[in-house]
């Protein structure tokens, strides 16, 4: 488990959205550097539930973590 921010935000991607670490890693530079990233294409509960899953890990973690749903 990583402790720095960026850190923080790779360990919710890969533990939330089944993903091995260098696609979290990806996927957390992808929004650091680009201001979005895509984590998966899911059916529309499964995306619910993940962003409520985001949201309680980023407030467990006091981190400033926000994340959102789009249609395909």
């Amino acid at each position: 488990m990583m402790t720095t921010h960026h850190g923080i935000r790779c360990d919710g991607i890969a533990t939330i959205f089944p993903t091995p670490h260098d696609d979290a890693v990806q996927i957390m530079l992808n929004v650091h550097t680009k201001g979005s990233g895509v984590c998966g294409v899911y059916p529309c509960e499964i995306a619910q539930t993940k962003v409520r899953e985001v949201m309680n890990f980023a407030k467990e973690n006091e981190h400033p973590l926000q994340c959102t749903m789009e249609p395909e």
